[in-house]
Order: structure tokens, then C-alpha cells, then sequence
């Protein structure tokens, strides 16, 4: 595993181009290209080229592969693969590297079709997940439309702009943090380390309720798109595509919410723990908003 994954490190980003990382077998191995890792296999008897996708995997039938970059004695002909939309960091990556080799060692005569639909479940998130990622996406664009609403500022230039990122927006001097809650007293989780470890941070608390006379977070994503300044934005559009690659479409399209209330605070204005031992670390706690210090959007984006 340690060495697949080196080799995966170190594979040229070169666009559409195949490299070997471990052969299994005379007709299957793991590859990579375009930073992704494949299991590659012999096509076994699909007549049709497709591609089915799930959230952490696709499929891709009957492709003709004529070469691959470090690999001159690879057999020119039609190929399936699977392809792992995680990279080396994902908690997933070692399993399916796992899961793969057993299936190159199983003498079932599994077709990679019907190995494909087998593994689907491992390697889709949690409902839950999901849910909690929507109501988090739906708090955010709610904020990116009321401060341009009220501001004219488009802080969307700073929505998620980087993956390592540990805050949900930062532009210019504003780092600011998104919590969605159906709770009227606004109590937020909070990551102590996130929220405490510099001393200008905000963050925003977005009170919502479901409704049948609501909106869905596509209707959000309708409205905010009738405004040139964000659906011409190239990166915002790109970060708002890989956020809902998170989200179940169904319940995008679905779900209806109400906005019951929007407010902001500075970190150094909200009530917290002090004194904590420096062998404690990751410390996370509910925190009741409501009542406390709030800032204006103006006093907010005055640090951009």
C-alpha cells in the first residue's frame, strides 16, 4: 500500500494520460490519471461504452486504451475501470485499493459491472452526512445573498476558495465561519481551535425552519444565479459544484426551508471556556448564541 501510494504522489499531472502504478495480473492493475486512482481490467463481454457515477466512484465500460505512459509491454485494446474520485488523503483510498485486490484474487468470475454495484454502498456518505452538508451549503448561500443584499459586497470571491481552508469564507481580512441551526436560541456546535485560534474571526448563525411553503436549496441557487456577478464567477460556480457533489440531489431539489433569522458575531464578543489545559486539544461543545454581542454586515465586511 505504501508504495502504490508513493507512486501516486510522484505520477506526473499530465492530462488524459494513463500511468501504471501496480499490476495485479496480465489484464488488470491500478492506474492513475488526471490524480485519480483506476482499477483497470480486460473488458469482459461489455458491448456498450458507459459511465455510471455515484458519489466516490464511477464506472466507465468497453473504453479503447492504445497506450500507457510507463508501461511499453501494455496490450493495446477495450478496458474497463473503476475510478476513485478521492485522493490519497481520503479515509477511503486504502479500501478500495483493498477491496480491488481482493476482487482480482476471487475466482468467482465476477463481472466488474456486478463488482462495481456490490462495493456502491461502502463508498457512498452517510443520509446523514448529506443532510447536515445541505443545511451547511444552505446557510452559506443564504449569507453570500444577504450581504450582497444589504452590502453589494460579493463575498462568494471567498467561499471555500481553498480545500485546506478551515473556514467557510476568507477575503482580504475577513475569515468568517457558518453555522446553520433550527434552534431559536441559536445553539451552534463549535470547534473550540477553529473558532479561538486568532482573535478576528466571525461568525454567522443562520436560524432556519422547514416549511412546505419554503424554498429548496435549488431555488436558492436559481436566485442567486439570476445576479451576473455570481453566475458569471468562475470560481464561485466551481466551488458550488463541488459542494453539492456532498448533497443528496433528491433532497436539494426537495427540502424547503424558511429563514426564521440571520446574525453575526466576533469570536472575542462570544462567552467561552478559558484556562484549558494544553494537553487538551479538538475540543468541541454546543454554544448558545442568542442573547449575546452581535455585529453588523458592515462592521463585518469593513475588514475585507
Amino acid at each position: 500500500m505504501d508504495d502504490l501510494k508513493e507512486k501516486y504522489r510522484e505520477s506526473p499531472n499530465e492530462q488524459d494520460v494513463l500511468y501504471l502504478l501496480h499490476s495485479c495480473s496480465n489484464s488488470q492493475g491500478f492506474f492513475v490519471m488526471n490524480e485519480h486512482i483506476l482499477f483497470l481490467s480486460k473488458n469482459d463481454g461489455e458491448n456498450v461504452s458507459n459511465t455510471i457515477e455515484t458519489e466516490k466512484l464511477s464506472l466507465t465500460t468497453k473504453v479503447q486504451i492504445v497506450s500507457v505512459h510507463n508501461m511499453p509491454t501494455f496490450e493495446p485494446g477495450y478496458y474497463n475501470y473503476i475510478m476513485f474520485k478521492g485522493k490519497d488523503d481520503d479515509v477511503d483510498f486504502d479500501s478500495f485499493v483493498r477491496i480491488c485486490s481482493l476482487y482480482v484474487q476471487d475466482s468467482s468470475e465476477m463481472t466488474l459491472k456486478a463488482f462495481f454495484f456490490s462495493i456502491m454502498s461502502l463508498f457512498q456518505m452517510p443520509k446523514e452526512q448529506q443532510y447536515k452538508n445541505l443545511l451547511g451549503v444552505l446557510g452559506e448561500l443564504v449569507v453570500i445573498k444577504d450581504v450582497y443584499e444589504e452590502s453589494g459586497v460579493n463575498i462568494a470571491k471567498g467561499w471555500h476558495a481553498e480545500t485546506t481552508d478551515k473556514y467557510d469564507f476568507v477575503l482580504g481580512g475577513l475569515v468568517l465561519e457558518i453555522k446553520t441551526t433550527s434552534h431559536d436560541d441559536l445553539n451552534v456546535q463549535i470547534k473550540h481551535d477553529q473558532l479561538y485560534s486568532r482573535e478576528d474571526v466571525y461568525l454567522g448563525a443562520v436560524c432556519i425552519e422547514k416549511s412546505n411553503a419554503g424554498f429548496t436549496l435549488n431555488d436558492l441557487i436559481k436566485q442567486i444565479n439570476t445576479i451576473e456577478e455570481f453566475s458569471k464567477n468562475l470560481r464561485f460556480q466551481i466551488a458550488l459544484g463541488n459542494e453539492l457533489k456532498k448533497i443528496s440531489p433528491d433532497e436539494a431539489n426537495q427540502l424547503r426551508f424558511d429563514i426564521k433569522k440571520i446574525r453575526f458575531f466576533k469570536n472575542t464578543d462570544i462567552a467561552t471556556i478559558s484556562d484549558i489545559p494544553e494537553y487538551l486539544s479538538d475540543i468541541t461543545y454546543r454554544c448558545r448564541l442568542e442573547g449575546q454581542k452581535t455585529v453588523s454586515i458592515e462592521d463585518m465586511i469593513s475588514r475585507i
